[in-house]
């Protein structure tokens, strides 16, 4: 069905269970739509193309990125925990990178998820951050368009559940690398 969907009310209105994501997926299930039935897609329908090549360029990042990491001690990448919420029920998740406020790894000071976006997504979020003077996701929303406000709620509410299922009391960040430039800036 082509039914849009119904945009969120607001940030932080509880957690959520994070979306498979066909780069991170066990290599059994790479190449397979993730979304839920009934969403217009069936979960076993090969990605096109152009989607697969992007979810491919997506896991290089990422696995370039746990290179980069593994250097320092007090970080954990594709960090898997789950936890279990009285409506949704087992909720679980890959975060990108957990940090530890020291190597002994037992207190959480960030939780982050890595989003590998075009350059024209990414000038769009940096410029409305510009405009709206913080990194607030209020604020920051106000100065986007409906869709990748959307989608940047979306995030958000992954990055809501990577909070409850590690610690609420955690930093949380979405970094935004360009998919264009290689992962270079990393």
């Amino acid at each position: 069905s082509n039914t849009p969907r119904p945009q969120p009310k607001a940030l932080g209105r509880g957690p959520h269970q994070p979306r498979p994501c066909p780069d991170r997926a066990p290599p059994a299930r790479r190449g397979t739509c993730d979304l839920p039935r009934g969403s217009g897609h069936d979960s076993r329908e090969p990605l096109a193309p152009s989607s697969q090549a992007l979810a491919d360029w997506g896991s290089a990042i990422h696995a370039k990125f746990e290179m980069a990491l593994k250097e320092k001690g007090n970080v954990e990448v594709e960090k898997y925990g789950e936890f279990v919420d009285e409506v949704g029920g087992m909720i679980g998740g890959f975060a990108d990178i957990v940090e530890y406020e020291t190597p002994d790894k037992k207190k959480i000071s960030t939780v982050a998820d890595v989003k590998t976006v075009g350059g024209g997504k990414l000038e769009k979020i940096q410029e409305a951050v510009k405009k709206a003077g913080t990194s607030d996701f209020a604020e920051v929303a106000k100065q986007l368009d409906d869709n990748t406000a959307r989608q940047l709620e979306d995030y958000f509410s992954q990055l809501n559940a990577y909070l409850k299922i590690f610690d609420e009391t955690a930093k949380a960040e979405i970094r935004f690398y360009d998919r264009e430039g290689r992962g270079e800036n990393i």
